[in-house]
């Protein structure tokens, strides 16, 4: 298992740094939208100590102009988001791309939104408790590699489902090493700044090669 994992890291690695100021350059474009929505001014009243209500205080100072600009930047961060992910799968299967790519997934939008739609809804109805953490976890293990699968084969939203399931419940125990992986170089990058900022795209590369290696399994 260990030389399994060196192999992928040093495979990860090698792609990262042969293509890094296109990945690089494309994960930034993914964040600027980002950086325009902390630009918005919300004003939350400074006797508001209740952690539950926060989000209602913020939406009840946005207008719905301000609501329904924040929902479409949220919208193309998502539609870079897939873009990227399909650069970086290009580069690692050895095709030659530019930041173009980033805009040529908008297309798979909805396939991509409607599962996050429809789960995010039914936690806000049913409300934050034990069984709704445990019901989002086990959704996002089954989920781990849907909207990829979308993006580089164009899979239908129930084919993307059903293949993410598989290749979940086929290799759970190194989708945990993986996550365990994140979470452990995650909290070094914390102490760092720019190596957090650098780590993430790596994770990106890690995560599409064991999805290339359990998809040829």
């Amino acid at each position: 298992m260990i030389e399994f994992w060196k192999i992928l890291f040093n495979d990860s690695w090698n792609i990262y740094t042969k293509n890094i100021r296109l990945i690089l350059g494309a994960f930034t474009l993914v964040l600027l939208p980002i950086f325009i929505v902390m630009f918005i001014p919300t004003s939350i009243p400074t006797d508001e100590l209740d952690a539950n209500r926060i989000l209602e205080s913020i939406f009840q100072s946005l207008s719905f102009s301000e609501i329904f600009f924040i929902l479409a930047i949220n919208v193309l961060i998502t539609g870079l988001y897939i873009g990227m992910l399909s650069l970086f799968y290009s580069i690692s299967t050895g095709k030659s791309e530019t930041l173009k790519h980033l805009l040529s997934k908008f297309y798979c939008l909805p396939r991509v939104m409607v599962p996050d739609l429809a789960i995010g809804l039914i936690m806000f109805i049913a409300g934050v408790s034990t069984f709704m953490l445990i019901f989002n976890l086990i959704y996002r293990i089954i989920f781990f590699y849907y909207t990829l699968i979308i993006v580089v084969e164009d899979a239908s939203i129930i084919n993307g489902i059903n293949k993410s399931f598989n290749i979940a419940k086929n290799n759970i125990g190194l989708i945990f090493q993986f996550i365990m992986i994140i979470i452990f170089t995650g909290i070094l990058g914390l102490f760092l700044p720019i190596l957090f900022f650098g780590l993430i795209p790596f994770w990106t590369i890690l995560y599409i090669q064991l999805y290339i290696k359990a998809n040829k399994s």
